[in-house]
């Protein structure tokens, strides 16, 4: 999922150009997406009920290279779909936003709920799920969408975007040896198909996937199951977060060149890229990224309540979200 952000570090270390070729692409012009839905809306200006909010783009900071890491929910990657559903197409199940301050050596990773409620910049509705957003509409990518809904919400310039799939975050997990998981009693979600042991366990990429994913969580104590609180999509984020900084890390902190380029060559097939990020700026950001620590990067999350929206649960931001993401 939001294993893209680990790729990019890889990429400076490894032979990238062995993986390179395999990368997906998408057409991303995010300034002359603005004028289409722009346009699309004063269009559908008089008659229409839904009123649809201008489109606009932030001024990027000085210093500052910031990356839209999307984790989609595609299923094509995914052998067995038991604990995955039948739906088809692609929502966005993780949106992380890192800001990368080369000068400063500092990383600022932005997570925003797959729930959270934002102005729909298509016009079909007045507000939707920001998950929904990576749909795309008329001749715009979804990945555009996305960007473009982002920035809006949070006044951070988006330079670069990158999506991986379900199956390139499980590989991903795998190559790098698992992910621990410490839990105090034996945890399971059947919707995700979680079931783990009491402890601290080395789960595969399939039972970290399933750990993320998670938003029913149950524990067993004293003979019960029990849904821990607080499980949601709140937990999901904060449990998102924790995995990419440790994840970084253990990339950053990797000396095996055969082990970087081996996770590069397993994940390039399940990432999709901007077509402006080339095989320059990947090297030359995991170059940046070369001396980064866990105390480097910092973890943002923003404060939300829940709601409905069409009779479906959301988040809705308690904060002014550009104000909050600027202290």
């Amino acid at each position: 999922m939001a294993l893209g952000a680990v790729v990019l570090a890889a990429w400076a270390i490894g032979p990238a150009w062995l993986a390179y070729s395999s990368l997906g692409r998408f057409d991303a012009d995010a300034d002359e997406a603005v004028q289409t839905l722009n346009s699309i809306a004063q269009a559908s200006e008089t008659g229409e009920a839904i009123e649809q909010t201008e489109a606009t783009r932030p001024e990027p900071i000085a210093g500052e290279t910031t990356f839209l890491l999307i984790g989609t929910d595609d299923r094509s990657g995914i052998d067995d779909l038991t604990d995955f559903g039948a739906f088809e197409g692609r929502r966005a199940d993780v949106i992380v936003i890192a800001v990368v301050d080369a000068d400063r050596a500092e990383v600022r990773l932005v997570s925003l709920p797959r729930d959270l409620v934002v102005p729909d910049l298509c016009g079909t509705y007045d507000e939707i799920r920001i998950a929904d957003a990576l749909e795309g509409c008329e001749s715009i990518p979804g990945e555009t969408v996305l960007q473009l809904t982002v920035e809006q919400l949070t006044a951070i310039s988006i330079d670069h975007v990158a999506s991986v799939d379900l199956g390139g975050f499980q590989e991903a997990v795998d190559r790098l040896g698992g992910y621990e998981i410490c839990v105090e009693h034996p945890v399971r979600d059947p919707a995700s198909g979680l079931d783990l042991d009491a402890g601290c366990t080395t789960a595969d990429g399939e039972q970290t996937l399933a750990w993320i994913r998670s938003r029913k969580t149950e524990e067993l104590v004293d003979g019960r199951w029990q849904t821990i609180p607080g499980a949601n999509d709140l937990a999901r984020n904060a449990r998102e977060r924790l995995f990419l900084t440790d994840m970084f890390q253990r990339v950053i902190d990797a000396t095996n060149v055969r082990q970087l380029q081996g996770l590069a060559a397993t994940v390039a097939p399940h990432l999709t890229l901007d077509n402006s990020l080339d095989l320059p700026r990947l090297i030359q950001t995991g170059w940046n990224m070369r001396l980064l620590t866990t105390d480097d990067i910092t973890t943002v999350a923003i404060p939300v309540a829940d709601d409905t929206l069409r009779s479906m649960a959301v988040l809705r931001p308690t904060v002014d979200v550009e104000a909050f993401l600027s202290e």
